[in-house]
């Protein structure tokens, strides 16, 4: 949550921006190329999607996360 906060998604601005600035940050290295352009949350973990890479990758998730994640207390149930 910053000051640029709507007050309607203020209920939903749990992350910082240090976080979200970490994430930038991040995705701007040779290491993040196979996250560009995806769909993605700041709260995530990096090692953990970096260990699912090649599933991440082949069921295309990062570009349709909206419509078929399946996201919930523990996260996205991986198959590998």
């Amino acid at each position: 949550m910053t000051g640029m906060t709507l007050d309607a998604l203020k209920p939903f601005a749990k992350d910082t921006a240090a976080l979200s600035g970490s994430w930038t940050l991040f995705l701007s290295t040779p290491r993040a190329e196979w996250m560009r352009g995806g769909i993605l949350g700041v709260n995530w973990d990096i090692e953990e999607m970096e260990a699912h890479k090649d599933e991440i990758v082949r069921d295309n998730l990062l570009s349709r996360a909206f419509l078929n994640a399946k996201l919930g207390k523990d996260g996205h149930p991986w198959t590998t």
